[in-house]
């Protein structure tokens, strides 16, 4: 079974790991490269893969509309090389760790989840193996973030594999994903490219088949969502055991102080509902 210990520390990490997506500090970087945001995004993330097709980062990344990724893959290598940007990504996360936390140096985080990360479970993960070979910097601000975003990847391909065994496309997903947290329509899936017209015509789909009901999670959607998360869970049992109990407590105890402080002064912008908090199904068809 999912272990409510490997979702709690998830829960904490997300914020801090994802920091280099949400602050200045990483996206004037890119900007000075004369790169905008999605290209520097796209390039940014996929660099430890080389310059790989704009169609290949689409299928790894999963969720976003594959003519956003095309076009900014082709229009970002352009521009800079993978070498520039990997330092640029990492240096501008570790800056913006600098900025929002008050102890951005946490070696123990680091010697807690890197022999993890090291012996993770590689298959079909081509982007965490891509950043897990790559040397780990020097930098202990840039050692927290590469092994906290290395997790962060790790889980993510578990989770599109998962998505994927529904057979629920990405933007069904993602408009399922916001009635789940309880998040207004619109908000999140937004993000991945979709335009309004396409969000409205995900919404109808997953309306229609039942998975919502006036915008509100059904049970059979809550019953998905919940099972693709668990899914997700059960993809990183192995590091899980490598952890071992202990260790993971201890970790999340250390993430959690963390997490409140990006939040509070705006490093990610939006506060996740934990497990417990997330919303009940609507009543039709409990």
């Amino acid at each position: 079974m999912p272990s409510s210990g490997l979702q709690e520390m998830r829960h904490w990490l997300e914020p801090v790991a994802a920091t280099v997506y949400f602050n200045p500090e990483p996206n004037s970087a890119y900007i000075e490269l004369g790169l905008n945001i999605m290209e520097g995004y796209f390039c940014s993330r996929s660099a430890a893969m080389g310059k790989a097709d704009g169609a290949v980062v689409a299928s790894v990344f999963g969720f976003f509309k594959t003519e956003l990724a095309i076009a900014s893959i082709e229009a970002g290598w352009s521009k800079t090389d993978p070498e520039t940007l990997i330092q640029a990504r990492t240096a501008g996360a570790a800056a913006a760790l600098r900025r929002l936390l008050d102890e951005p140096e946490q070696p123990r985080a680091v010697e807690i989840l890197l022999p993890a990360m090291l012996e993770a479970p590689s298959e079909g993960r081509p982007l965490f193996v891509a950043w897990r070979d790559l040397e780990l910097p020097d930098d202990p601000v840039e050692q927290l973030w590469r092994v906290l975003d290395l997790f962060r990847e790790h889980r993510f391909a578990g989770h599109l594999a998962a998505w994927t065994s529904t057979g629920i496309g990405p933007r069904e997903a993602s408009l399922l994903s916001e009635a789940w947290w309880g998040l207004p329509p619109r908000t999140y899936a937004r993000t991945f490219g979709w335009t309004s017209e396409e969000l409205d015509e995900g919404l109808e789909v997953i309306e229609a088949t039942g998975l919502t009901a006036g915008g509100k999670i059904t049970a059979v959607g809550k019953t998905l969502r919940d099972e693709v998360e668990n899914l997700t869970d059960r993809s990183q049992a192995a590091i899980e055991r490598a952890l071992g109990e202990g260790p993971l407590e201890e970790l999340t105890a250390i993430l959690k102080p963390l997490c409140e402080q990006v939040l509070s002064k705006g490093g990610y912008p939006m506060r996740f509902p934990r497990p417990d908090e997330r919303p009940s199904a609507t009543d039709e068809e409990k």
